[in-house]
């Protein structure tokens, strides 16, 4: 009976503290029916709820732990279909732009441009999702630095009279 009870609790917490529950109370209802006199029936009685207690504190230690874990398992998922979006996202983008800009300097200007904001959004996921940025943040900075060789800036004329 008490089996079929704890098999209509969905929640494994709460399973597990119900069975806990159940298991210190028949504990109990054993150590009133025994032969035992008074004095050592409280003190076995007192062992059972010590008991209980720990299991208790078991129990939501353990939810705690499970929770963290699958909260984890779900921030990587999220990270990972994020970074596969992005990185589809600039395929499709490249492909676009290879098919449409016909002046080559236009071109790679379009897909250098490209590169740097799949970079920027992939910092972006990493910091959403928690993790290092350093390796993509040197790579964005190797990008501008060869950018700035590549192509330097337009400086304007010192205006002198």
């Amino acid at each position: 009976e008490q089996a079929n009870y704890l098999a209509g609790i969905k929640n494994d917490e709460q399973r597990a503290k119900e069975q806990a529950r159940l298991e210190n109370e028949n504990t109990k209802r054993e150590i009133g029916r025994s032969e035992y006199n008074a004095k050592e029936k409280a003190r076995l009685k007192k062992e059972a709820d010590i008991k209980y207690q720990n299991d208790l504190t078991k129990i939501t230690e353990d939810a705690e732990k499970k929770r963290l874990e699958d909260e984890k398992a779900f921030r990587e998922k999220a990270y990972q279909d994020e970074q596969k979006f992005i990185d589809d996202s600039f395929a499709q983008q490249q492909l676009i732009a290879t098919q449409t800009i016909t002046n080559e300097k236009d071109l790679q200007n379009a897909l250098q441009q490209l590169e740097l904001d799949r970079l920027a959004n992939q910092i972006q996921a990493r910091k959403d999702a928690g993790q290092s940025t350093t390796d993509l943040e040197l790579q964005l900075a190797r990008l501008h630095l060869r950018l700035r060789v590549l192509y330097p800036p337009f400086r304007a004329r010192s205006m002198a009279r």
